[in-house]
């Protein structure tokens, strides 16, 4: 129902009587802090200065990380990070768009000097983050977790199925490890110094002691679930990190002034390692489906 000069009035219940009054809303969200409602602007603006200081932090650590991360892309060639998933972001600009009308410009400055004190200095965005670009169904495709088993054997350790599981589940993995063999072998020559190599994120690296011990424990006669879900965990980790490197972010990537090496690095990652990672990963998942107990 309309009023005059285009106000909207509400008909809303109070207490055991109907009453018509001026649409109220409740205050607007500023900051997160886990509860049903959060914290309005007001309710911030009315804190005292160490309370504000310590929701300052939150936020700002909650949308930005050091690029290292996995956020941002190191370029060997330019030895720069390049940011396609937005970025790269200024903690004292970040700071003062989201605070500056509130709180005391000391209180800016003292917050940039605390988390630019390690070093970082330019920001990229958490994966959860909203200054973050990437695909919502993108950041919500994770592996499954391993978590959910439990490091006890189940009725079935021990059968013929658990056994023949097991096999099943080494052959995978080996064509992961020669995946990765090719791949160093390649990047041996090509008339190109080791500098300009694209360099692999630490989840890829971790993966060689993975397969060497995922191997090893699954060619026992009683692999231990311990040991086999600690070693399958680089697996989980450098599926995500090729997930955040795939084929959709080239065109950010060029967009971003990549160079072409570095491209092809990336795309090496999507369409090399994801395949067989995948399959080493679903292999070991179905082997802890037989051989182990869950949570639930």
């Amino acid at each position: 129902m309309g009023g005059a000069g285009g106000v909207r009035y509400v008909r809303f219940s109070c207490g055991m009587s109907d009453v018509v009054g001026d649409a109220m809303s409740e205050p607007q969200l500023f900051l997160e802090d886990g509860s049903q409602f959060g914290i309005s602007r007001e309710a911030f603006a009315a804190m005292d200065e160490d309370k504000q200081r310590e929701l300052m932090l939150q936020w700002f650590h909650e949308n930005f990380e050091d690029p290292r991360s996995g956020n941002a892309f190191w370029d060997n060639e330019t030895k720069e990070y390049v940011y396609l998933w937005g970025g790269p972001f200024d903690a004292q600009e970040q700071l003062w768009n989201k605070f500056g009308e509130i709180v005391p410009e000391a209180l800016i400055e003292n917050i940039r000097e605390e988390v630019e004190s390690h070093g970082t200095f330019e920001w990229a965005p958490g994966a959860v983050s909203p200054f973050y670009k990437g695909d919502d169904d993108e950041k919500l495709r994770e592996p499954p977790s391993l978590d959910i088993y439990i490091d006890e054997p189940s009725e079935r350790y021990g059968s013929p199925e658990e056994r023949e599981a097991r096999a099943r589940a080494r052959e995978p993995i080996e064509n992961l490890r020669q995946a990765l063999e090719s791949r160093r072998a390649i990047g041996i020559g090509h008339n190109r110094p080791p500098d300009e190599e694209t360099e692999e994120p630490d989840e890829i690296i971790e993966l060689w002691p993975a397969l060497q011990g995922l191997s090893a424990e699954l060619a026992k006669p009683n692999p231990a679930i311990s040991v086999v879900k600690r070693w399958a965990t680089p697996l989980r980790d450098a599926l995500i990190a090729c997930a955040k490197w795939g084929l959709n972010k080239i065109d950010g990537a060029i967009d971003a002034g990549l160079k072409a090496g570095a491209i092809a690095g990336i795309g090496w990652l999507a369409t090399q390692y994801s395949e067989p990672l995948h399959k080493a990963f679903d292999a070991v998942l179905a082997w802890l489906d037989i051989a182990a107990k869950t949570l639930f």
